[in-house]
């Protein structure tokens, strides 16, 4: 009796690792098929993953936003007003994790309207309500 009670405990537990287990393949997999797919755009820049972009266009467009915001936030902070910038679009981005550290090539305007690239880095958490600018500079 005691053995067939050891069984009946065991069976969810190994639904469960076969579960982790598809689970981990597929995100593997999903990996595996953005690393290959990554194109580079220009000097410096990371690769957009076409596909990915189009399916979380806003997502990467809120990140964008939200990277320009916060380098104009510390050149206000250092009383630079003259080199705020403009957020115009998303060039490029890595494949959607949410709740990563994302890679950003942006476009942007300057003060007199010319359009520079910039690379950022802004780490996302939604579930926890955390964006942080990693770093934002220009590219090339």
């Amino acid at each position: 009796m005691g053995h067939q009670y050891d069984q009946q405990q065991q069976q969810p537990l190994v639904l469960l690792l076969l579960l982790l287990i598809a689970a981990a393949t597929l995100i593997s997999a999903s990996v595996s098929s953005a690393a290959v797919e990554e194109k580079k755009y220009g000097a410096g820049a990371w690769g957009v993953v076409d596909k990915y972009y189009n399916n979380y266009k806003d997502y990467y467009t809120e990140l964008g936003e939200y990277a320009v915001a916060c380098h104009n936030q510390l050149l206000m902070a250092s009383h630079d007003d003259h080199h705020q910038l403009t957020f115009q679009r998303v060039i490029s981005c890595d494949p959607p994790f949410p709740g990563l550290t994302h890679r950003l090539t942006i476009a942007a305007a300057d003060g007199t309207g010319v359009t520079h690239t910039y690379e950022a880095v802004v780490c996302y958490k939604p579930l926890i309500q955390y964006k942080k600018l990693i770093s934002f500079k220009l590219a090339g």
